[in-house]
């Protein structure tokens, strides 16, 4: 079962999660669940992106930078409404600070998030 803010994978096909490699898997974080019947429930979800994922025209710049660790993910106010037979497990997903000088996580992390609308990259 899920919970409202925990992290998601969400499946592109139907492949395990433990089986298949983190990068098939689209990241969301759960805002909100809602129950229409035990068969239909929904979650009200926002994006995550991995930087290959970002629009072309992302501003200042586009796709997977020197500066992205290879777990890193893009936080996005992006929302949509899943069925929640689609995700396909709990992820581990840190918010990164990195004004507080500690390391880069070795999770799942993000830093920044990606403005629906206007396609500008924001630091937290």
């Amino acid at each position: 079962s899920y919970n409202e803010g925990e992290f998601v994978y969400v499946r592109l096909a139907y492949p395990d999660p433990k089986d298949g490699v983190e990068k098939d898997f689209w990241v969301a974080k759960i805002l909100q669940i809602r129950v229409a019947s035990t068969k239909n429930v929904y979650a009200l979800v926002a994006w995550l992106y991995w930087p290959e994922q970002l629009p072309q025209d992302t501003k200042p710049y586009p796709g997977r930078q020197a500066h992205h660790g290879e777990r890193e993910l893009i936080y996005s106010n992006y929302l949509d409404v899943i069925h929640v037979l689609s995700c396909a497990g709990k992820a581990e997903v840190t918010h990164w600070y990195e004004k507080d000088n500690k390391g880069r996580p070795e999770n799942l992390h993000w830093r920044q998030t990606l403005h629906r609308e206007t396609h500008q990259l924001l630091k937290d």
